[in-house]
């Protein structure tokens, strides 16, 4: 039968419990870790390696089920010369106003991911260029009014060039490829002096 606890089972229970606790400590730094390395670190929303790994998956997954999928390329116009004019915070923190606004502007299970420097990435699950275009419309319009007070005083403000490359289910086009599309795209938009967007 069961006995009671008694005095000389407290060490006992208190040397389980530490361990248990440094076992969970343990993991919650271990997921920890793992997010920031999955992380752009200024913004929070996925960086470069994450957003290539879940967009492969994504890509396999959607020929499997024949769904349309769409890769969505932004690029901030203007950025270098809002730096220079007022400082890298002022940059920094048009970046973290970008993902904001794209957080807003995208649904939660779209793919969001800061490439680096003043590159975003998305993608988007079941949707064809006629959906990422309106969606493209809707963050043009809203971009400028969102800098407006970092932009102030500068007549051009900042726009974004988007670049759009979709790719029907079962396509079998690979990431690579729809990166050069929505890359070209968005390129070309950025030559004809920025603040549109185009589908590759």
């Amino acid at each position: 039968s069961a006995r009671a606890w008694d005095a000389d089972d407290l060490p006992l229970m208190a040397a389980v419990t530490g361990v248990a606790c440094m076992v969970l400590e343990h993991e919650a730094i271990q997921r920890e870790l793992a997010r920031q390395a999955r992380t752009d670190p200024l913004t929070g929303l996925m960086n470069r390696r994450a957003f290539l790994e879940e967009a492969n998956r994504r890509i396999d997954r959607l020929d499997r089920e024949d769904i349309p999928g769409t890769l969505i390329f932004i690029d901030l116009d203007r950025l270098k010369p809002l730096n220079d004019r007022m400082g890298h915070e002022a940059g920094d923190n048009a970046l973290m106003l970008t993902a904001g606004l794209l957080r807003r502007t995208f649904r939660p299970s779209d793919l969001l991911a800061r490439l680096g420097g003043d590159e975003f990435a998305l993608w988007l699950d079941g949707s064809d260029e006629l959906t990422a275009a309106e969606r493209a419309e809707r963050l043009r319009n809203a971009f400028p009014a969102e800098m407006a007070h970092l932009t102030a005083g500068d007549p051009a403000g900042m726009t974004v060039s988007i670049g759009i490359a979709s790719r029907p289910g079962g396509s079998g086009e690979d990431l690579d490829s729809l990166i050069q599309r929505a890359d070209r795209a968005m390129y070309e938009v950025k030559r004809l002096g920025g603040g549109q967007w185009r589908v590759s």
